[in-house]
Protein backbone atom coordinates (compact mmCIF):
# COMPACT_ATOMS: atom_id res chain seq x y z
CA UNK A 1 0.00 0.00 0.00
CA UNK A 2 2.97 2.18 0.51
CA UNK A 3 4.62 1.43 -2.37
CA UNK A 4 1.23 2.80 -4.20
CA UNK A 5 1.00 6.09 -2.54
CA UNK A 6 4.48 6.46 -3.17
CA UNK A 7 3.79 6.26 -7.08
CA UNK A 8 0.85 8.17 -7.18
CA UNK A 9 2.42 10.71 -5.26
CA UNK A 10 5.45 11.26 -7.75
CA UNK A 11 2.94 11.14 -10.78
CA UNK A 12 0.39 13.65 -9.50
CA UNK A 13 1.60 15.52 -6.37
CA UNK A 14 4.79 16.22 -7.13
CA UNK A 15 5.83 19.29 -8.79
CA UNK A 16 7.20 18.81 -12.54
CA UNK A 17 10.23 20.22 -13.91
CA UNK A 18 11.07 23.48 -14.80
CA UNK A 19 10.79 22.74 -18.32
CA UNK A 20 7.36 23.90 -19.23
CA UNK A 21 6.69 22.20 -22.50
CA UNK A 22 9.35 21.70 -25.90
CA UNK A 23 12.67 23.25 -25.50
CA UNK A 24 13.69 25.87 -28.62
CA UNK A 25 17.28 26.57 -29.17
CA UNK A 26 18.34 30.22 -30.22
CA UNK A 27 18.13 28.98 -33.94
CA UNK A 28 14.53 27.00 -33.02
CA UNK A 29 13.64 30.80 -31.88
CA UNK A 30 14.67 32.26 -34.20
CA UNK A 31 12.49 30.27 -37.13
CA UNK A 32 9.63 30.46 -34.98
CA UNK A 33 9.34 34.25 -34.29
CA UNK A 34 10.24 35.37 -37.98
CA UNK A 35 7.65 32.85 -38.77
CA UNK A 36 4.66 34.46 -36.47
CA UNK A 37 5.60 37.88 -37.10
CA UNK A 38 5.90 37.03 -41.10
CA UNK A 39 2.13 36.33 -40.53
CA UNK A 40 1.39 39.04 -37.98
CA UNK A 41 4.35 41.84 -37.03
CA UNK A 42 1.77 43.42 -34.50
CA UNK A 43 1.59 40.06 -32.09
CA UNK A 44 3.78 37.57 -31.19
CA UNK A 45 2.69 34.63 -29.34
CA UNK A 46 4.76 31.80 -27.48
CA UNK A 47 2.85 29.61 -25.37
CA UNK A 48 4.04 25.88 -23.36
CA UNK A 49 7.14 26.59 -25.12
CA UNK A 50 10.97 26.36 -22.85
CA UNK A 51 12.83 29.29 -24.49
CA UNK A 52 14.24 30.29 -20.77
CA UNK A 53 16.51 32.88 -19.99
CA UNK A 54 18.21 32.68 -23.44
CA UNK A 55 15.10 32.78 -25.18
CA UNK A 56 14.35 35.90 -23.20
CA UNK A 57 17.47 37.84 -24.38
CA UNK A 58 17.30 37.07 -28.02
CA UNK A 59 13.50 38.48 -27.97
CA UNK A 60 15.05 41.44 -25.70
CA UNK A 61 17.75 42.09 -28.46
CA UNK A 62 15.80 40.96 -31.66
CA UNK A 63 14.55 43.83 -33.97
CA UNK A 64 11.39 41.89 -35.57
CA UNK A 65 10.00 42.81 -32.00
CA UNK A 66 9.73 46.57 -32.53
CA UNK A 67 6.24 46.58 -34.19
CA UNK A 68 4.83 44.09 -31.50
CA UNK A 69 1.56 45.64 -29.90
CA UNK A 70 0.98 42.47 -28.00
CA UNK A 71 3.84 40.14 -26.46
CA UNK A 72 2.36 36.23 -24.95
CA UNK A 73 5.66 34.67 -22.84
CA UNK A 74 3.34 32.46 -21.11
CA UNK A 75 4.55 29.26 -19.70
CA UNK A 76 8.05 29.96 -21.04
CA UNK A 77 10.69 28.86 -17.91
CA UNK A 78 11.61 32.61 -17.78
CA UNK A 79 12.86 33.90 -14.31
CA UNK A 80 13.90 36.99 -13.20
CA UNK A 81 17.25 37.09 -15.30
CA UNK A 82 15.24 37.02 -18.80
CA UNK A 83 12.94 39.55 -17.24
CA UNK A 84 15.79 41.81 -16.88
CA UNK A 85 16.81 41.20 -20.43
CA UNK A 86 13.33 42.28 -21.66
CA UNK A 87 13.22 45.21 -18.80
CA UNK A 88 16.31 46.74 -20.82
CA UNK A 89 15.21 45.84 -24.64
CA UNK A 90 14.80 48.68 -26.56
CA UNK A 91 12.55 47.21 -29.13
CA UNK A 92 9.46 46.76 -26.84
CA UNK A 93 8.40 50.48 -26.99
CA UNK A 94 5.24 49.62 -28.49
CA UNK A 95 4.03 47.27 -26.33
CA UNK A 96 0.17 47.22 -25.01
CA UNK A 97 0.03 44.04 -23.74
CA UNK A 98 2.47 41.64 -21.77
CA UNK A 99 1.64 38.28 -20.95
CA UNK A 100 4.26 36.85 -18.76
CA UNK A 101 1.89 34.30 -16.54
CA UNK A 102 3.13 31.10 -15.61
CA UNK A 103 6.65 31.34 -15.59
CA UNK A 104 9.32 31.47 -12.56
CA UNK A 105 8.83 35.26 -11.57
CA UNK A 106 9.77 36.72 -8.52
CA UNK A 107 9.88 39.95 -6.65
CA UNK A 108 13.64 41.08 -8.58
CA UNK A 109 11.69 40.33 -11.87
CA UNK A 110 8.80 42.54 -10.91
CA UNK A 111 11.41 45.24 -9.40
CA UNK A 112 13.04 45.22 -13.10
CA UNK A 113 9.15 45.50 -15.01
CA UNK A 114 8.73 48.74 -12.68
CA UNK A 115 11.78 50.33 -13.27
CA UNK A 116 12.00 49.57 -16.70
CA UNK A 117 11.58 52.71 -19.45
CA UNK A 118 11.09 50.12 -22.13
CA UNK A 119 7.63 49.72 -21.88
CA UNK A 120 6.12 53.37 -22.34
CA UNK A 121 2.84 52.03 -23.60
CA UNK A 122 1.85 49.82 -21.90
CA UNK A 123 -1.69 48.98 -20.58
CA UNK A 124 -1.81 45.42 -20.04
CA UNK A 125 0.60 43.16 -17.61
CA UNK A 126 -0.55 39.77 -16.60
CA UNK A 127 1.87 38.18 -14.41
CA UNK A 128 -0.64 35.00 -13.74
CA UNK A 129 0.94 31.93 -11.53
CA UNK A 130 4.39 33.34 -10.60
CA UNK A 131 6.27 33.88 -7.73
CA UNK A 132 5.58 37.85 -6.56
CA UNK A 133 5.47 38.93 -3.18
CA UNK A 134 5.04 42.02 -1.31
CA UNK A 135 8.23 43.63 -2.12
CA UNK A 136 8.02 43.12 -6.10
CA UNK A 137 3.90 44.33 -5.67
CA UNK A 138 5.16 47.67 -3.64
CA UNK A 139 7.90 48.34 -6.66
CA UNK A 140 5.02 47.82 -9.00
CA UNK A 141 2.15 50.05 -7.10
CA UNK A 142 5.47 52.94 -7.26
CA UNK A 143 6.82 52.89 -10.48
CA UNK A 144 6.69 56.10 -12.57
CA UNK A 145 6.51 54.65 -15.96
CA UNK A 146 3.17 51.82 -16.02
CA UNK A 147 0.90 55.35 -15.86
CA UNK A 148 -0.97 53.72 -19.03
CA UNK A 149 -1.61 50.63 -17.28
CA UNK A 150 -5.31 50.01 -17.26
CA UNK A 151 -5.32 46.12 -16.24
CA UNK A 152 -2.76 43.89 -13.72
CA UNK A 153 -3.28 40.34 -13.42
CA UNK A 154 -1.51 39.06 -9.92
CA UNK A 155 -3.36 36.01 -9.38
CA UNK A 156 -1.40 32.87 -7.89
CA UNK A 157 1.27 34.52 -6.04
CA UNK A 158 2.40 35.22 -3.06
CA UNK A 159 1.20 38.65 -2.50
CA UNK A 160 0.50 39.57 1.23
CA UNK A 161 -1.82 42.45 2.81
CA UNK A 162 1.02 44.79 2.21
CA UNK A 163 1.46 44.15 -1.54
CA UNK A 164 -2.64 44.35 -1.53
CA UNK A 165 -2.86 48.13 -0.38
CA UNK A 166 0.06 49.11 -2.02
CA UNK A 167 -1.77 48.38 -5.22
CA UNK A 168 -5.11 49.58 -4.45
CA UNK A 169 -4.08 52.54 -3.66
CA UNK A 170 -0.99 53.29 -5.75
CA UNK A 171 -1.25 57.19 -7.13
CA UNK A 172 1.14 55.74 -9.97
CA UNK A 173 -1.18 54.13 -11.63
CA UNK A 174 -3.70 56.11 -12.72
CA UNK A 175 -5.37 54.59 -15.35
CA UNK A 176 -5.76 51.34 -13.76
CA UNK A 177 -8.98 49.55 -14.08
CA UNK A 178 -9.13 45.63 -13.74
CA UNK A 179 -6.83 44.27 -10.98
CA UNK A 180 -6.90 40.67 -10.50
CA UNK A 181 -5.41 39.17 -7.23
CA UNK A 182 -6.84 35.16 -6.51
CA UNK A 183 -5.46 32.79 -4.95
CA UNK A 184 -3.07 34.38 -2.84
CA UNK A 185 -2.18 34.79 0.62
CA UNK A 186 -4.30 37.52 1.83
CA UNK A 187 -6.20 37.78 4.68
CA UNK A 188 -10.05 39.69 4.91
CA UNK A 189 -8.40 42.58 5.06
CA UNK A 190 -5.98 41.84 1.85
CA UNK A 191 -9.10 40.76 -0.01
CA UNK A 192 -11.28 43.88 0.95
CA UNK A 193 -8.67 45.90 -0.30
CA UNK A 194 -9.10 44.84 -3.61
CA UNK A 195 -12.86 44.69 -2.86
CA UNK A 196 -12.96 48.19 -2.42
CA UNK A 197 -10.46 48.80 -5.57
CA UNK A 198 -12.97 47.20 -7.89
CA UNK A 199 -15.79 49.22 -6.68
CA UNK A 200 -14.10 52.42 -7.00
CA UNK A 201 -13.81 51.46 -10.64
CA UNK A 202 -17.36 50.60 -10.95
CA UNK A 203 -17.90 53.86 -9.08
CA UNK A 204 -15.83 55.90 -11.62
CA UNK A 205 -17.90 54.52 -14.39
CA UNK A 206 -21.09 54.95 -12.73
CA UNK A 207 -20.09 58.80 -12.07
CA UNK A 208 -18.64 59.30 -16.20
CA UNK A 209 -22.77 58.09 -17.00
CA UNK A 210 -24.19 60.93 -14.61
CA UNK A 211 -25.48 57.75 -13.40
CA UNK A 212 -23.90 57.34 -9.38
CA UNK A 213 -26.56 58.46 -7.55
CA UNK A 214 -28.87 55.45 -8.17
CA UNK A 215 -26.92 51.95 -6.44
CA UNK A 216 -30.12 50.44 -6.07
CA UNK A 217 -29.54 46.54 -5.83
CA UNK A 218 -25.93 46.59 -6.47
CA UNK A 219 -25.27 44.81 -3.50
CA UNK A 220 -22.16 46.71 -2.53
CA UNK A 221 -22.31 46.09 1.31
CA UNK A 222 -20.17 47.86 3.99
CA UNK A 223 -17.13 47.51 1.86
CA UNK A 224 -18.91 49.01 -1.17
CA UNK A 225 -19.95 52.27 1.14
CA UNK A 226 -16.90 52.46 2.43
CA UNK A 227 -14.80 52.74 -1.37
CA UNK A 228 -17.66 55.07 -2.35
CA UNK A 229 -16.73 57.30 0.24
CA UNK A 230 -13.06 57.44 -0.69
CA UNK A 231 -13.64 58.31 -4.46
CA UNK A 232 -12.96 61.96 -4.70
CA UNK A 233 -16.45 62.73 -6.46
CA UNK A 234 -19.07 61.39 -3.70
CA UNK A 235 -18.64 65.00 -1.96
CA UNK A 236 -20.91 66.12 -5.32
CA UNK A 237 -24.17 64.22 -5.14
CA UNK A 238 -27.07 65.68 -3.58
CA UNK A 239 -28.95 62.30 -4.02
CA UNK A 240 -28.08 58.70 -2.94
CA UNK A 241 -30.29 55.51 -3.25
CA UNK A 242 -29.08 52.84 -2.08
CA UNK A 243 -31.55 49.95 -1.73
CA UNK A 244 -30.89 46.52 -1.43
CA UNK A 245 -27.49 46.70 -0.99
CA UNK A 246 -26.88 44.20 1.91
CA UNK A 247 -26.07 47.06 3.80
CA UNK A 248 -25.38 46.26 7.78
CA UNK A 249 -25.46 49.39 10.82
CA UNK A 250 -21.81 49.50 9.82
CA UNK A 251 -22.50 51.14 6.57
CA UNK A 252 -24.71 53.90 8.29
CA UNK A 253 -22.15 54.46 10.58
CA UNK A 254 -19.83 55.31 7.63
CA UNK A 255 -22.69 57.67 6.04
CA UNK A 256 -23.79 59.49 9.05
CA UNK A 257 -19.96 60.43 9.86
CA UNK A 258 -18.38 61.53 6.59
CA UNK A 259 -17.87 64.27 6.06
CA UNK A 260 -17.68 63.86 2.08
CA UNK A 261 -21.63 63.62 1.87
CA UNK A 262 -22.47 66.83 3.48
CA UNK A 263 -24.16 68.20 0.04
CA UNK A 264 -26.62 65.10 0.33
CA UNK A 265 -30.16 66.16 0.05
CA UNK A 266 -31.66 62.62 -0.07
CA UNK A 267 -31.14 59.24 1.15
CA UNK A 268 -32.89 56.04 0.25
CA UNK A 269 -31.20 53.31 3.06
CA UNK A 270 -34.51 50.70 1.72
CA UNK A 271 -34.67 47.05 2.06
CA UNK A 272 -31.27 46.76 3.91
CA UNK A 273 -30.20 45.25 7.28
CA UNK A 274 -30.60 48.15 9.47
CA UNK A 275 -31.60 47.79 12.93
CA UNK A 276 -32.09 49.44 16.32
CA UNK A 277 -28.84 50.40 16.71
CA UNK A 278 -28.52 51.99 12.89
CA UNK A 279 -31.42 54.28 14.20
CA UNK A 280 -29.30 55.22 17.32
CA UNK A 281 -26.39 56.33 14.65
CA UNK A 282 -28.30 58.48 12.73
CA UNK A 283 -29.45 60.04 15.28
CA UNK A 284 -26.25 61.23 16.79
CA UNK A 285 -24.86 62.62 14.01
CA UNK A 286 -24.92 66.07 12.62
CA UNK A 287 -22.90 65.40 9.78
CA UNK A 288 -25.51 65.24 6.61
CA UNK A 289 -27.06 68.97 7.68
CA UNK A 290 -28.65 69.14 4.30
CA UNK A 291 -30.07 65.95 4.28
CA UNK A 292 -34.32 66.27 4.35
CA UNK A 293 -35.30 62.98 2.86
CA UNK A 294 -34.01 59.36 4.45
CA UNK A 295 -35.94 56.63 3.33
CA UNK A 296 -35.49 53.49 5.91
CA UNK A 297 -38.30 51.18 4.93
CA UNK A 298 -38.34 47.32 4.83
CA UNK A 299 -35.01 47.07 7.59
CA UNK A 300 -35.63 45.86 11.10
CA UNK A 301 -36.13 49.09 12.99
CA UNK A 302 -38.17 48.48 16.15
CA UNK A 303 -39.71 50.68 18.88
CA UNK A 304 -36.64 51.65 20.26
CA UNK A 305 -34.98 52.81 16.85
CA UNK A 306 -38.52 54.81 16.62
CA UNK A 307 -38.54 56.58 19.54
CA UNK A 308 -34.45 57.32 19.08
CA UNK A 309 -35.27 59.03 15.72
CA UNK A 310 -38.40 60.99 17.16
CA UNK A 311 -35.93 62.22 19.91
CA UNK A 312 -33.27 63.46 17.68
CA UNK A 313 -32.74 67.01 17.15
CA UNK A 314 -30.28 66.18 14.44
CA UNK A 315 -33.59 64.80 12.11
CA UNK A 316 -35.43 68.10 12.88
CA UNK A 317 -34.87 69.45 9.09
CA UNK A 318 -36.38 66.46 7.67
CA UNK A 319 -39.30 66.63 5.12
CA UNK A 320 -39.66 63.24 4.54
CA UNK A 321 -38.99 60.20 6.73
CA UNK A 322 -40.62 56.79 5.70
CA UNK A 323 -40.26 53.89 8.22
CA UNK A 324 -42.61 51.41 6.24
CA UNK A 325 -42.12 47.65 6.54
CA UNK A 326 -40.20 48.07 9.65
CA UNK A 327 -40.87 46.15 12.99
CA UNK A 328 -42.82 49.27 14.63
CA UNK A 329 -45.46 48.56 16.93
CA UNK A 330 -48.39 51.29 17.75
CA UNK A 331 -46.25 52.49 20.75
CA UNK A 332 -42.91 53.40 18.30
CA UNK A 333 -45.59 54.55 15.97
CA UNK A 334 -47.33 57.15 18.43
CA UNK A 335 -44.28 58.43 19.70
CA UNK A 336 -42.63 59.59 15.97
CA UNK A 337 -46.41 61.03 15.46
CA UNK A 338 -46.12 63.04 18.66
CA UNK A 339 -42.44 64.05 18.39
CA UNK A 340 -41.47 67.43 18.57
CA UNK A 341 -38.29 67.26 16.59
CA UNK A 342 -39.91 65.83 13.49
CA UNK A 343 -42.80 68.25 12.92
CA UNK A 344 -41.46 69.44 9.58
CA UNK A 345 -42.25 66.37 8.10
CA UNK A 346 -44.74 66.81 4.64
CA UNK A 347 -45.15 63.67 4.45
CA UNK A 348 -46.97 60.97 7.34
CA UNK A 349 -44.97 58.37 8.68
CA UNK A 350 -47.14 54.91 7.94
CA UNK A 351 -46.86 51.15 7.02
CA UNK A 352 -45.27 49.50 10.30
CA UNK A 353 -46.44 45.92 11.33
Amino acid sequence: MKRVWWIFFLIFIWPVSGDTGPVLDLEQLHQYVSKKIKRNETVLRIKSKTIGDEGALFLANSPLLQKVHKLVLNDTGITDTGIRALAKSVFLGNLKTLDLGHNQIRDRGAQALAESTSFPRLENLSLYRNYIGNDGVVALAHSKTFVRLKSLNLSFNHVGDPGAFSITYSLNLPNLERLDMAENPLTQDGKNAGLRFNFRQQFKKLHRQGALKNLEGYFIGDQGVLALLETPFVSQITELNLTQNNLSDAAVQLIFNSKKLLNLESLNLAKNHITNHGALIITQSDQLKNLRKLILNYNFIGDEGAEALANSFYLSRLKVLSLEENPISSVGEWKLKKSNNLKNLTQPIFGFH
